[in-house]
Formats: C-alpha cells, structure tokens, sequence
C-alpha cells in the first residue's frame, strides 16, 4: 500500500494504492469507502486488481503555517527567520543572566570528606573468628517478603 500526497485545484489529496483478487473488488471498496476514501482509478489484470483511492489530506496547524509561510514575500521571510533567532537567543541569554544571579544564592556542593587515616590502633591485625562475633538470636518465623508490613 502506498500513500502519496498531491495537489489538485489548491485541495491536497492523500492517494493510497491497493490490490485485490479479481472478482472481490466490490468489497474492497466499500471497506474503502467506509474508511473516508472515495475510488480513484482501477487497473484490472489477469488475476489482481489495483485500486487507487484517494481523500482530502487532513490539515494540521503546522501545514496551514508553512502554507502561510510560503505566501509570503522572501524579505518578510527572512525577517520572520531572523526575529525567531532573535527571541531564541534572548531566551538563552535570560536563561544563563538568571543562572549565575541564582547561583549565589544556591547551597555550594560540600566538599568530599577526605578518609580518616589508619593508624596502627584501627587496623585489624586478623578478622574476628565466629565465636568472638556477637551471635544474634535466631528469629523464630521468618517474615515473608509478599506479606504486608503491619500498620
């Protein structure tokens, strides 16, 4: 299937192409028809029928704006271009004046703390055993992980 937009007497029609098995033409289009297309064109052939369809090309604000961009004259084009740089580079400029000015009165990052020093008094000479560890009395349920906590 495919869809090419065109223009005839200044409306824009959308065009899609499909093809169907010779003698199911009439169900392919009222599918078509039921989807906003109108019939076009047919080219029959030994066993497939292509069908183009076409529809009035739905406007959006963009294509309406580039339209009416397009009427214009070329200066006012390029004065159009130029004040939309113009506005897009004082929205930049407010951005960075307001940034710095906001910057004193933010919170500075604190600074990284620095490791303390091992001294021979910190530094284990060997790792606990198991029986120097402290046990810890064993739970007598254990909790599961899907139960709700209580409230």
């Amino acid at each position: 299937m495919l869809t090419v937009p065109a223009v005839v007497d200044e409306v824009q029609y959308e065009f899609t192409s499909v093809q169907t098995i010779r003698g199911g033409e009439a169900k392919t289009i009222a599918k078509w028809r039921t989807d906003g297309w109108e019939l076009d064109s047919r080219d029959q052939g030994l066993l497939r029928t292509e069908l183009t369809f076409r529809r009035v090309k739905p406007t959006t604000f963009a294509s309406r704006a580039r339209v009416a961009f397009g009427r214009l004259q070329p200066k006012a084009q390029l004065s159009v271009v130029a004040g939309a740089g113009v506005l897009v580079l004082c929205l930049i400029g407010g951005g960075v004046v307001a940034g710095t000015q906001a910057g004193e009165a933010l919170p500075r990052w604190p600074r990284p703390r620095q490791m303390p020093q091992l001294t021979p008094s910190r530094v284990r000479s060997r790792p606990k055993l198991l029986s120097e560890r402290r046990q810890q009395p064993r739970r007598r349920f254990r909790r599961s992980r899907l139960r709700h906590p209580r409230l």
